[in-house]
């Protein structure tokens, strides 16, 4: 039997905990034979705190996991039997999940961090970082593929196009 994808419900905010406990129960019932991966859906974020840029680990589909088995009844019962796990989906008659599905989340674990606004042209925007800090301008053009952003700040009274980090602004 070939191991499928099936996903798992756990209590929210316990997924890694979730993945750590039954990666640990798969090892200590010598079962690493019928499971493959347990792969928490993660997506990285960009946030501005305190002035500073970083990219930070958010779950995106907050209470679920998803674990590859050969879903035979020891492997059910490792699974049900993880601590703040709440079941698998379709329960006694798990639900497969297509490859295809979790090539796309596995996509997404691994693409550019997400900014942490999207802006278009037009947009009022104020500006948290660098030489204009705390100068509000409007969007003139946004690549946000290149997580770039030209805004129009005034500067002596004239409309000065700067171009900036999407991270470095925020709406407003």
């Amino acid at each position: 039997m070939a191991k499928k994808w099936y996903v798992v419900r756990t209590a929210p905010g316990c997924e890694e905990k979730v993945r750590g406990a039954l990666l640990h129960r798969i090892r200590e019932q010598r079962l690493d034979d019928r499971f493959g991966h347990v792969l928490v859906p993660t997506e990285s974020i960009i946030e501005i705190r305190r002035g500073k840029r970083r990219v930070d680990q958010r779950v995106r589909m907050p209470g679920y996991l998803f674990v590859e088995s050969k879903m035979d009844e020891r492997s059910w019962w490792a699974v049900r039997g993880t601590p703040k796990v709440a079941g698998i989906v379709g329960d006694r008659t798990p639900l497969e999940v297509p490859e295809a599905e979790i090539d796309e989340i596995r996509k997404a674990i691994v693409a550019q961090p997400k900014p942490p606004v999207s802006l278009e042209a037009g947009a009022r925007v104020r500006v948290l970082e660098g030489p204009f800090a705390s100068y509000s301008g409007e969007v003139v053009e946004a690549h946000l593929e290149k997580q770039r952003v030209k805004v129009l700040i005034p500067v002596f009274g004239r409309p000065t196009p700067v171009e900036l980090d999407l991270s470095a602004v925020e709406r407003g």
